[in-house]
């Protein structure tokens, strides 16, 4: 995990101790300045990486299907929730049903 809460997270689990962790990720931050926090997004730029409109991302979020938060009277999507949706909107990219012909019936 690149993220800072990821990097947190995973100096935590190892010392047990939130402050710990907190000045592990600072140095790691300081020896490493290419870690970065990941950006929350707008309804709009989160559209865009869809390729859908604001007013679907707006029913995908109130419906519950698109992860996001609120700030104010704002909405934030993260691109890892934009990543998350993607997929569970794929889902499986084999079928076990066999295909059917369509009009067995006719004969040509």
């Amino acid at each position: 995990m690149s993220t800072v809460i990821g990097l947190y997270r995973q100096f935590y689990e190892e010392t047990g101790d939130p402050v710990a962790a907190s000045n592990l990720v600072l140095a790691h931050a300081m020896l490493n300045p290419q870690v970065e926090e990941t950006k929350a997004l707008k309804v709009s730029e989160a559209a865009k990486r869809l390729r859908i409109s604001d007013k679907k991302v707006y029913q995908f979020c109130e419906e519950g299907r698109l992860r996001h938060h609120r700030i104010g009277n704002s909405i934030r999507i993260r691109p890892e929730d934009i990543e998350e949706f993607i997929q569970e909107s794929e889902g499986p990219k084999e079928s076990n049903r066999p295909h059917r012909r369509r009009y067995r019936h006719l004969r040509l």
